[in-house]
């Protein structure tokens, strides 16, 4: 792939300041984010919810449950593998902006307002196991 292909629309995150990087992903078509070890990919669930489909690495936590086909593409963690996928993007069309629409749907979910849900439910389910007294959540 030649930088001819992307133009200057390539913006590598060093270059970018943390606090500052909203409006490069509100310019941007494609997060790509060929890592090697995350704990939680927070960067990748920031990308999706401003409505980017996402290049990544498999093997990387809380990303295999986000990123799908649908929303966009979970790779081998090879230069090929993700080359390959920015050439798909490159080549998708129309379709990039269908899966923009998926990446933000997957993560409409993810705020805290629906994690306390889920915690409060889980617990909940805890408390009403048999042979374990009923403990109150609030």
């Amino acid at each position: 792939m030649t930088s001819s292909q992307w133009g200057d629309t390539i913006y590598e995150s060093a270059e970018i300041e943390k606090q500052r990087h909203g409006p490069y992903l509100w310019i941007s078509e494609v997060y790509v984010f060929p890592s090697a070890y995350e704990t939680f990919s927070l960067a990748v669930h920031e990308a999706a919810a401003a409505g980017l489909p996402v290049i990544v690495t498999r093997g990387l936590h809380g990303v295999s449950e986000l990123i799908n086909d649908a929303n966009g593409w979970l790779v081998a963690r090879t230069c090929e593998s993700v080359s390959d996928a920015m050439k798909k993007a490159l080549s998708a069309g129309e379709h990039l902006q269908v899966m923009a629409g998926n990446a933000v749907e997957s993560v409409h979910n993810r705020d805290c307002t629906s994690f306390v849900t889920r915690w409060r439910s889980l617990y909940a389910r805890l408390g009403n196991v048999e042979g374990h007294g009923r403990h109150s959540v609030s």
